[in-house]
């Protein structure tokens, strides 16, 4: 549960685009792909919807409301954070959210692939 609230904040952090100029040079890519902050998103997402899942499994115990919640977790603090970078607390990116779908989608895969080996395919 702690590093599920460690990731929370990491993922309301501001930015590190925020820090950068507001003037973008024409040779440099202001928002790049594969920058650091991409998987940073992206490993922040993992943790929260893996996290969320394994509450959703622990408390509701179907894997379709855990797929739910961990998504549903990890996916509105990814968009909170950009909701709050386009509020002026930060540098708004598509990309980033993007990066966020993907840890999301990577999260809920590798649980929900430990979940059917420790519980078996077709849990209760």
């Amino acid at each position: 549960m702690t590093a599920v609230l460690g990731v929370s904040l990491f993922v309301l952090s501001p930015s590190e685009a925020a820090a950068q100029s507001s003037v973008p040079s024409p040779e440099v890519d202001p928002d790049p792909w594969f920058g650091k902050d991409k998987l940073l998103h992206a490993a922040a997402t993992f943790g929260l919807s893996s996290g969320g899942y394994a509450i959703g499994v622990a408390t509701i115990d179907r894997r379709w409301a855990a797929l739910l919640l961990g998504g549903g977790i990890s996916l509105a603090l990814g968009g909170l954070k950009e909701g709050l970078d386009a509020a002026g607390l930060g540098q708004p990116s598509a990309k980033d959210f993007l990066w966020d779908v993907v840890g999301t989608a990577l999260g809920l895969g590798v649980s929900v692939t430990f979940d059917a080996a420790l519980r078996g395919p077709e849990a209760p």
